[in-house]
Protein backbone atom coordinates (compact mmCIF):
# COMPACT_ATOMS: atom_id res chain seq x y z
CA UNK A 1 0.00 0.00 0.00
CA UNK A 2 3.26 2.32 0.60
CA UNK A 3 4.24 1.86 -2.90
CA UNK A 4 0.72 3.36 -4.08
CA UNK A 5 1.36 6.86 -6.00
CA UNK A 6 -0.72 10.06 -5.40
CA UNK A 7 -1.01 12.24 -8.49
CA UNK A 8 -0.90 16.00 -7.08
CA UNK A 9 -3.57 17.94 -7.84
CA UNK A 10 -3.70 20.19 -11.23
CA UNK A 11 -3.79 23.66 -9.78
CA UNK A 12 -2.00 26.73 -9.98
CA UNK A 13 0.43 26.47 -7.47
CA UNK A 14 1.10 30.66 -7.35
CA UNK A 15 -3.20 30.94 -6.59
CA UNK A 16 -3.59 28.12 -4.19
CA UNK A 17 -0.68 29.56 -1.99
CA UNK A 18 -2.08 32.83 -2.18
CA UNK A 19 -5.67 31.88 -1.37
CA UNK A 20 -3.87 29.16 1.88
CA UNK A 21 -1.55 31.85 3.34
CA UNK A 22 -4.39 33.97 3.38
CA UNK A 23 -6.95 32.01 4.92
CA UNK A 24 -4.69 31.03 7.61
CA UNK A 25 -4.26 34.15 8.32
CA UNK A 26 -8.08 34.82 8.51
CA UNK A 27 -8.94 31.99 10.17
CA UNK A 28 -6.25 32.81 13.25
CA UNK A 29 -7.04 36.20 13.24
CA UNK A 30 -3.22 37.20 14.24
CA UNK A 31 -2.33 40.41 12.90
CA UNK A 32 0.26 40.79 10.29
CA UNK A 33 2.68 42.90 12.13
CA UNK A 34 3.15 40.16 14.60
CA UNK A 35 3.62 37.68 12.00
CA UNK A 36 6.26 40.10 10.25
CA UNK A 37 7.84 40.36 13.96
CA UNK A 38 8.08 36.38 14.74
CA UNK A 39 9.59 35.65 11.28
CA UNK A 40 11.85 38.64 10.55
CA UNK A 41 10.43 40.54 7.62
CA UNK A 42 8.57 44.33 6.67
CA UNK A 43 4.58 43.82 6.93
CA UNK A 44 4.39 45.03 3.99
CA UNK A 45 5.68 41.93 2.44
CA UNK A 46 3.45 40.10 4.28
CA UNK A 47 0.60 42.38 3.00
CA UNK A 48 1.09 42.17 -0.85
CA UNK A 49 1.89 38.26 -0.24
CA UNK A 50 -2.07 38.09 1.27
CA UNK A 51 -3.64 40.61 -1.49
CA UNK A 52 -1.48 38.34 -3.76
CA UNK A 53 0.66 41.55 -5.29
CA UNK A 54 3.79 39.84 -4.69
CA UNK A 55 5.33 36.20 -5.65
CA UNK A 56 5.66 34.03 -2.33
CA UNK A 57 9.52 32.52 -2.96
CA UNK A 58 10.36 29.62 -1.24
CA UNK A 59 12.30 30.72 1.52
CA UNK A 60 8.91 32.59 2.87
CA UNK A 61 6.78 29.13 2.47
CA UNK A 62 9.13 27.49 4.48
CA UNK A 63 8.82 30.26 7.02
CA UNK A 64 5.10 30.09 6.83
CA UNK A 65 4.74 26.63 6.99
CA UNK A 66 7.17 26.44 9.97
CA UNK A 67 5.23 29.40 11.77
CA UNK A 68 1.56 28.41 11.04
CA UNK A 69 2.62 25.05 11.73
CA UNK A 70 1.55 23.51 8.74
CA UNK A 71 3.41 21.55 5.71
CA UNK A 72 4.92 23.02 3.01
CA UNK A 73 2.97 20.98 0.39
CA UNK A 74 -0.25 22.08 2.00
CA UNK A 75 0.71 25.68 1.55
CA UNK A 76 2.02 24.87 -2.47
CA UNK A 77 -1.35 22.70 -2.87
CA UNK A 78 -0.19 19.09 -3.44
CA UNK A 79 -2.23 18.11 -0.30
CA UNK A 80 -5.33 18.88 1.46
CA UNK A 81 -3.95 17.86 4.86
CA UNK A 82 -2.58 20.64 6.89
CA UNK A 83 -0.53 18.15 9.17
CA UNK A 84 3.26 17.69 9.02
CA UNK A 85 3.02 14.05 10.70
CA UNK A 86 3.59 11.96 6.67
CA UNK A 87 1.38 9.20 8.29
CA UNK A 88 -1.63 11.13 8.88
CA UNK A 89 -1.22 13.15 5.69
CA UNK A 90 -0.57 9.65 3.67
CA UNK A 91 -4.14 8.47 5.21
CA UNK A 92 -5.59 11.46 4.73
CA UNK A 93 -4.71 11.50 0.82
CA UNK A 94 -4.91 8.37 0.34
CA UNK A 95 -8.91 7.53 2.00
CA UNK A 96 -10.29 11.35 1.34
CA UNK A 97 -10.75 11.50 5.45
CA UNK A 98 -10.36 14.70 7.25
CA UNK A 99 -7.62 15.14 9.68
CA UNK A 100 -10.02 15.45 12.38
CA UNK A 101 -11.77 12.44 11.63
CA UNK A 102 -8.37 10.62 11.50
CA UNK A 103 -7.43 12.15 14.38
CA UNK A 104 -10.94 10.47 15.65
CA UNK A 105 -10.08 7.56 14.80
CA UNK A 106 -6.36 7.41 16.35
CA UNK A 107 -7.87 8.30 19.93
CA UNK A 108 -10.85 5.71 19.45
CA UNK A 109 -7.77 3.23 18.60
CA UNK A 110 -5.89 4.66 21.87
CA UNK A 111 -7.99 5.39 24.38
CA UNK A 112 -11.84 4.40 23.43
CA UNK A 113 -11.24 0.80 22.61
CA UNK A 114 -9.35 0.32 26.34
CA UNK A 115 -13.09 0.72 27.65
CA UNK A 116 -14.49 -1.80 25.54
CA UNK A 117 -15.85 -4.96 27.49
CA UNK A 118 -13.73 -7.18 25.17
CA UNK A 119 -14.41 -10.40 27.70
CA UNK A 120 -18.32 -10.55 26.23
CA UNK A 121 -17.89 -8.63 22.79
CA UNK A 122 -15.40 -8.41 19.92
CA UNK A 123 -13.41 -5.43 20.27
CA UNK A 124 -14.62 -2.16 18.73
CA UNK A 125 -12.21 -2.18 16.21
CA UNK A 126 -13.15 -5.26 15.00
CA UNK A 127 -16.34 -4.56 14.97
CA UNK A 128 -15.72 -1.24 13.11
CA UNK A 129 -13.43 -3.09 10.72
CA UNK A 130 -16.53 -5.74 9.84
CA UNK A 131 -18.79 -2.77 9.33
CA UNK A 132 -16.54 -0.73 6.98
CA UNK A 133 -15.76 -3.91 4.85
CA UNK A 134 -19.45 -4.82 4.47
CA UNK A 135 -21.59 -3.29 1.98
CA UNK A 136 -24.17 -2.34 3.98
CA UNK A 137 -21.53 0.58 4.67
CA UNK A 138 -21.65 1.85 1.28
CA UNK A 139 -25.09 1.82 1.48
CA UNK A 140 -25.66 3.65 4.74
CA UNK A 141 -23.05 5.85 3.20
CA UNK A 142 -24.79 6.90 0.25
CA UNK A 143 -28.25 6.58 2.62
CA UNK A 144 -26.95 9.13 4.62
CA UNK A 145 -25.99 11.19 1.36
CA UNK A 146 -29.29 10.98 -0.28
CA UNK A 147 -31.27 12.11 3.10
CA UNK A 148 -28.71 15.41 3.57
CA UNK A 149 -29.31 16.34 -0.46
CA UNK A 150 -33.24 16.16 0.44
CA UNK A 151 -33.75 17.94 3.52
CA UNK A 152 -30.90 20.66 1.68
CA UNK A 153 -33.44 20.85 -0.78
CA UNK A 154 -36.30 20.85 1.75
CA UNK A 155 -34.65 23.50 3.59
CA UNK A 156 -33.93 25.57 0.34
CA UNK A 157 -37.39 25.06 -0.99
CA UNK A 158 -39.09 26.50 2.14
CA UNK A 159 -36.99 29.69 3.09
CA UNK A 160 -37.23 30.84 -1.11
CA UNK A 161 -41.14 30.22 -0.58
CA UNK A 162 -41.44 31.81 2.63
CA UNK A 163 -39.35 34.83 1.71
CA UNK A 164 -41.75 35.31 -1.99
CA UNK A 165 -45.18 34.20 -0.25
CA UNK A 166 -44.99 36.02 3.53
CA UNK A 167 -48.43 37.54 2.41
CA UNK A 168 -50.30 34.94 1.11
CA UNK A 169 -48.80 31.71 2.91
CA UNK A 170 -50.71 28.32 2.47
CA UNK A 171 -50.24 24.98 1.31
CA UNK A 172 -47.10 24.07 -0.93
CA UNK A 173 -47.92 20.43 -2.77
CA UNK A 174 -44.65 21.18 -3.46
CA UNK A 175 -43.16 21.11 -0.27
CA UNK A 176 -45.29 18.01 0.83
CA UNK A 177 -43.71 15.93 -1.89
CA UNK A 178 -40.15 17.20 -0.68
CA UNK A 179 -41.62 15.97 2.85
CA UNK A 180 -42.27 12.64 1.42
CA UNK A 181 -38.91 12.10 -0.07
CA UNK A 182 -37.17 13.17 3.04
CA UNK A 183 -39.04 10.99 5.49
CA UNK A 184 -38.08 8.11 2.67
CA UNK A 185 -34.53 9.00 2.32
CA UNK A 186 -34.45 8.85 5.93
CA UNK A 187 -36.14 5.73 5.98
CA UNK A 188 -33.80 4.27 4.02
CA UNK A 189 -30.63 5.31 6.85
CA UNK A 190 -32.11 3.61 9.86
CA UNK A 191 -33.58 0.26 7.14
CA UNK A 192 -29.59 0.15 6.15
CA UNK A 193 -28.39 0.33 9.49
CA UNK A 194 -30.57 -2.20 10.81
CA UNK A 195 -29.66 -4.22 7.84
CA UNK A 196 -25.47 -4.12 8.82
CA UNK A 197 -26.75 -5.29 12.41
CA UNK A 198 -28.84 -8.16 11.74
CA UNK A 199 -26.61 -9.37 9.63
CA UNK A 200 -23.75 -8.97 11.94
CA UNK A 201 -25.87 -10.65 14.73
CA UNK A 202 -27.91 -13.02 12.46
CA UNK A 203 -26.11 -16.30 14.22
CA UNK A 204 -26.28 -14.89 18.30
CA UNK A 205 -29.95 -13.65 17.12
CA UNK A 206 -31.07 -16.86 15.68
CA UNK A 207 -29.78 -19.24 18.34
CA UNK A 208 -31.67 -16.58 20.99
CA UNK A 209 -34.84 -17.41 19.29
CA UNK A 210 -34.10 -21.02 19.17
CA UNK A 211 -33.36 -21.33 22.87
CA UNK A 212 -36.58 -19.18 24.04
CA UNK A 213 -38.63 -21.07 21.37
CA UNK A 214 -36.89 -24.42 23.23
CA UNK A 215 -37.43 -22.93 26.82
CA UNK A 216 -40.71 -21.82 26.40
CA UNK A 217 -41.64 -24.86 24.65
CA UNK A 218 -40.22 -26.75 28.05
CA UNK A 219 -42.45 -24.70 30.28
CA UNK A 220 -45.53 -25.56 28.69
CA UNK A 221 -45.20 -29.17 28.87
CA UNK A 222 -43.96 -28.58 32.64
CA UNK A 223 -46.80 -26.89 33.28
CA UNK A 224 -49.42 -29.16 30.96
CA UNK A 225 -47.67 -32.35 33.24
CA UNK A 226 -48.25 -31.02 36.52
CA UNK A 227 -52.02 -30.58 35.55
Amino acid sequence: MRGLQLEAPRRDKTDVTVQRLRKLIDDTGLARQDIADEIGCDVSTITKHYNGTRNITTDFIVMYAKYFKVSTDYLLGMTDAKTTDKDRRYITDVTGLSEGAVAELEFMKNYVYTFIDTENSDSLQSVMNRFIDSGSFQNLVVAMTEYQKEVSEQHDYLTDYYKRNQGDLGYSDEAGKRDKRMKLALFDVQESAKDHIKKELREKLDTIEDMTRKIGDAEVARMAGEQ
